[in-house]
C-alpha cells in the first residue's frame, strides 16, 4: 500500500470512474468498518474534534479505496489495512489534503505541540483598546510605545 506505507497515489479519472462502479462495496462493507473504528479511537478526543475526525476518516477512506480500485486490488482484501492506515494516519496528522502543520497557530499539532490553546476574546476588550488608542491620539503620542 502506498511506497512509503501511508501514502495512497493520487487519484486520477480513471481510479475515479473505477472507483464509482463499485461504490456500493465501499458505503456498504468498508465504510461502517472505517466508522465504528474511528469512533471507538477517537472516544477520547473533544466532541467536536471527534466528529471532524471520524468524518476525515470516511474521507481517507474513501481516497485509499479509489487508489486500490485504480491498481486493479480488491479492497475487500485489505479492509483491515486501510482502516489501521487511516487512523494511524490521522493519529499522526495526516488529513486528506495533507499533513497539519506544527507551525500554524490554528492547527491542532501545533497546539499540542507547543502547549497552547486558542480561546475566545472577550469583546469588551476591543473597546479597551480603542479607548486607549483614542486618548493617545489625544495627546499626540502614539499607542504602540
Amino acid at each position: 500500500m502506498g511506497a512509503r506505507g501511508f501514502a495512497p497515489r493520487s487519484a486520477t479519472a480513471l481510479g475515479i470512474a473505477k472507483a464509482k462502479a463499485r461504490e456500493g462495496l465501499f458505503l456498504e462493507r468498508i465504510l461502517p468498518v472505517v466508522r465504528g473504528y474511528a469512533r471507538k479511537r477517537f472516544l477520547n478526543f473533544p466532541e467536536s474534534v471527534r466528529e471532524e475526525m471520524q468524518q476525515e476518516a470516511a474521507c481517507v477512506a474513501w481516497r485509499w479505496f479509489v487508489s486500490l480500485c485504480e491498481r486493479d486490488k480488491d479492497p475487500m482484501e485489505q479492509v483491515g489495512t486501510i482502516v489501521k492506515y487511516v487512523v494511524v494516519g490521522l493519529f499522526n496528522y495526516r488529513f486528506l489534503c495533507g499533513q497539519e502543520s506544527k507551525n500554524d497557530i490554528h492547527a491542532r499539532r501545533a497546539q499540542e505541540v507547543h502547549g497552547f490553546g486558542m480561546a475566545m476574546v472577550d469583546p469588551r476588550w476591543f473597546d479597551v483598546v480603542w479607548e486607549r488608542r483614542s486618548i493617545y491620539e489625544q495627546y499626540g503620542r502614539s499607542g504602540d510605545e
